[in-house]
């Protein structure tokens, strides 16, 4: 316990919120979503209303519902966490890039959350992170769906 907390409650950091965000495979504005992805690739849906007649933008939504092009999955990291940004590849194929990363304590390695091509997301896949210049040791992955702890997000909530 540490001293000055009140009722016994040991005070969150960032890096910890962080973490507990990732294990229940929670998106954030900026790494998971951004200007570069529709409200669909975002996880959003319930932001765009299809049934509308017509709106600004409704192209890309109409054909990322018929056709998604990227989805949010997780990866299990073999050996160090990979900084946010790294490539995803498959062989010199870049995938897509981790948006989040961190150590889980419970899972007892890193993981991270990757925006990927559908192609390449399929759950058990393999895969590398790392860069193409063979400067980094490319790191080991295996995708896997999200959330990887607490499906019902009690621990976020909390």
């Amino acid at each position: 316990m540490q001293a000055g907390a009140p009722h016994g409650l040991v005070p969150m950091g960032g890096t910890a919120l962080n973490m507990v965000r990732i294990e229940a495979g929670l998106m954030i504005a900026g790494p998971e979503f951004g200007p570069d992805h529709d409200a669909l690739e975002a996880g959003l849906e319930f932001s765009v209303d299809l049934k509308k007649e017509s709106f600004v933008g409704r192209p890309a939504p109409e054909r990322n519902a018929a056709a998604s092009r990227r989805v949010l999955v997780g990866l299990h990291i073999a050996g160090i966490m990979p900084p946010s940004r790294r490539r995803c590849l498959v062989g010199r194929e870049k995938v897509d890039v981790v948006t989040s990363a961190c150590h889980s304590p419970q899972l007892g390695h890193p993981i991270a959350m990757a925006h990927m091509t559908v192609e390449n997301a399929e759950i058990d896949s393999n895969l590398e992170v790392g860069k193409l210049d063979g400067h980094m040791k490319r790191l080991l992955c295996t995708v896997a769906p999200l959330p990887f702890l607490d499906p019902k997000r009690i621990k976020a909530r909390a």
